[in-house]
């Protein structure tokens, strides 16, 4: 059984992963948002517990990678038109050519990996307090270029050009969702992957609750209307309990796994054993 316990780890979380994204597909339209932002937010969880959970470093700038993954694949789905036409600035590399939903994403994933390697080579020399301050400025940094540099943008420019080809269209990736994935792992257990996974599906299920309920929604014939950020002062209480009260989070830290006998159990069962010899 033991042989088992690191695939079952792996595999229990994946399930779980799996499981919500077939609830999602037979939602309607308007709640299947709800559920594939579950699955991005499980997606970067699981990276920033990776980091986190293994160096002991708590980043803030994880989400750096995903912007500049994500920005460089959205630049490159724009129709050669739209770029030559409303971004002439940019480097030509990006202004004259473009490319498909699945070589956007390969790109995607290519450029964020290189940038999160040239950024966490140097600053993996660091450590503590100095290490987290430094992945909070790359943050501050990446998303000011992003913002700003028309060679490569600028960001509101250039997303709003992006061809809706999923039904989603890209939102800031800065402090917000920085926050609100932090938030996400904490509750979970920031030392396992499962607490990464329930933590991501637990929280992204209360914020899209809490983003509803600032528009008003009713429940049982009542209307719950939170005032506007309102979703993100319940999950800064939320983690702020869990901290306190518990702080390996819901799973306590732990990965899934199949009960095991108690201490006591095994004696007797030694001792039965030793008898019937």
């Amino acid at each position: 059984m033991r042989r088992l316990e690191p695939w079952l780890q792996l595999a229990a979380p994946a399930l779980l992963v799996v499981a919500t994204a077939v609830v999602g597909s037979f939602t309607s339209r308007a709640t299947e948002i709800y559920f594939l932002t579950a699955i991005l937010s499980v997606a970067i969880v699981v990276a920033i517990y990776v980091f986190v959970g293994n160096s002991g470093v708590l980043s803030f700038g994880q989400l750096s990678f995903v912007a500049v993954g994500a920005f460089a694949s959205g630049v490159m789905t724009v129709p050669l038109e739209s770029k030559q036409n409303v971004l002439p600035d940019l480097f030509p590399l990006l202004r004259d050519h473009t490319i498909g939903d699945i070589p956007a994403l390969v790109l995607a994933t290519v450029v964020g990996a290189a940038f999160a390697l040239l950024v966490g080579v140097p600053l993996m020399r660091l450590s503590g307090l100095a290490a987290g301050i430094a992945t909070f400025a790359v943050l501050e940094i990446t998303h000011n270029l992003l913002r700003e540099w028309t060679k490569i943008g600028p960001g509101a420019t250039t997303l709003s050009l992006v061809p809706e080809t999923t039904d989603l269209t890209a939102d800031q990736v800065y402090l917000e969702l920085t926050f609100v994935t932090l938030a996400m792992l904490v509750i979970g257990g920031i030392t396992s992957l499962w607490g990464a996974v329930v933590g991501a599906l637990a929280v992204s299920g209360l914020d899209s609750f809490l983003s509803e309920a600032e528009q008003g929604v009713g429940i049982g014939g009542v209307t719950v209307d939170l005032p506007q950020g309102a979703r993100l002062v319940v999950l800064g209480a939320l983690m702020a309990i869990v901290l306190v009260l518990r702080p390996s989070g819901l799973t306590g830290g732990r990965e899934f796994g199949l009960p095991r006998l108690g201490r006591g159990e095994h004696v007797t069962r030694d001792a039965t054993s030793e008898g019937g010899a």
